[in-house]
């Protein structure tokens, strides 16, 4: 109606019709984008799968903890009883295939930070060597031995659990590349080390073949480095 009364106003007004048609395209492209987005995008994937996973729990969780919910038990019992059935009633390769996937969504529950810091904590929990670079933190045994280290013992620290994985040693070319240092730098630096290490920890520490060398005997299951 809009267009058909601009158009009746006579030839001078073409413009004006011709820019309404343009927004008006525009407009219906960005609803077009914005229904996509509500149907597909990150979040909306998120909170679906979130749904699908809840539904699942209350349907067949064992004394499923729900009160979050905040709804009637009333209507609570008999929507959970629907779910069941449903379910059962139904359950196919599409279905499965829907749980998996909600399940395979949850990866992006929480941010990388979040990520990061529940992999540290796993880490802790193992009771390995835990090094956090950033910070020259490390964990032995589920507690902190070491926090904000820096310079030649750190980096012995780090070369020593970098290259156990490997199972390898660490020597003054790794700790020195680029210096021309004593004869007694590399003991000097891994003593200096030691003594701030548990003895726990140290004894696990020997002598490579070659001289001026170390070699951290430890599983490489057992080092985390973050």
């Amino acid at each position: 109606m809009i267009k058909k009364a601009i158009k009746a106003t006579g030839r001078p007004y073409q413009q004006l019709v011709d820019q309404l048609e343009n927004e008006w395209k525009k407009l219906d492209a960005d609803w077009s984008e914005c229904q996509h987005l509500l149907k597909s995008g990150k979040k909306n994937r998120l909170i679906n799968s979130a749904i699908i996973l809840t539904q699942i729990y209350a349907a067949f969780g064992l004394k499923p903890e729900l009160r979050w919910l905040s709804l009637p038990d009333k209507l609570l019992n008999h929507e959970i009883d629907s779910i069941r059935n449903r379910l059962t009633a139904f359950l196919n390769k599409e279905t499965t295939d829907r749980i998996a996937h909600a399940l395979g969504e949850l990866k992006d529950l929480y941010g990388k930070d979040e990520q990061r810091t529940d992999a540290v904590e796993e880490a802790i929990a193992t009771g390995g060597l835990v090094l956090i670079t950033t910070e020259g933190k490390a964990y032995w045994e589920k507690r902190v031995i070491l926090n904000g280290m820096k310079g030649k013992l750190w980096e012995l620290l780090l070369l020593l659990g970098q290259n156990a994985r490997r199972h390898s040693c660490v020597g003054e070319i790794d700790l020195y590349p680029d210096a021309d240092v004593s004869g007694s730098a590399m003991g000097t630096a891994w003593n200096r080390l030691k003594k701030q290490l548990p003895v726990t920890l140290w004894k696990m520490v020997q002598k490579g073949r070659e001289s001026k060398t170390y070699i951290l005997k430890l599983d490489s299951s057992q080092i985390h480095i973050f």
